[in-house]
């Protein structure tokens, strides 16, 4: 009875681990690009500021970001600190208790947010070349299903952000209609 299944459960075994092989690499692979063709930015910072807009300004707070992007207080700290010296960010403390602190994004921050939307646009249009349609929306599901599975669901991002990054530029416009041609 022990072995009846004994290959099938070690083909099991083996892709998950050939799967979370494939991520770490996969993401590496994706910072390294993406931090090449970012300006003024590294994609960890640019996934700081675009975590802070989809917050509710109240809930900006280091355990909330670090939440929300699903790493350690201590590693979105360092990065805030360094954001707020290079003038992305500011810290807006509570008026009744100095210790609750707000991140908010300065207009500094905001400009090289929307510098970089149609450059990280540009490069998902060549990341997701080789996918369908239908291949997005599976692995943007088996993503999410991957994220969930310390049942704390993490969907920060699915929320439409109010502030303006570049929406109805020419850029954009121009980047909508090469995915309607690539994909739709």
């Amino acid at each position: 009875m022990y072995m009846e299944n004994y290959k099938e459960e070690l083909d099991v075994l083996n892709d998950m681990h050939q799967s979370y092989s494939l991520l770490f690499i996969a993401l590496n692979k994706i910072q390294a690009e993406a931090d090449s063709r970012l300006e003024d930015l590294t994609l960890r910072q640019l996934m700081l500021l675009i975590a802070i807009t989809h917050l509710n300004p109240q809930e900006t707070t280091i355990v909330n970001i670090a939440s929300a992007l699903g790493t350690s207080k201590q590693n979105i700290n360092r990065l805030v600190n360094y954001m707020v010296k290079s003038g992305y960010l500011s810290r807006k403390y509570g008026q009744i208790d100095k210790r609750n602190v707000n991140i908010e994004i300065t207009n500094k921050g905001l400009s090289v947010m929307q510098k970089n939307t149609i450059n990280s646009n540009k490069y998902f249009l060549e990341l997701f070349k080789n996918f369908s349609k239908k291949e997005i929306k599976a692995l943007h599901q088996t993503l999410k299903k991957l994220a969930d599975y310390d049942y704390k669901n993490q969907n920060p991002f699915e929320k439409q952000v109010a502030i303006d990054i570049g929406k109805n530029s020419e850029d954009m416009k121009k980047f909508l209609k090469q995915i309607r041609e690539v994909f739709l």
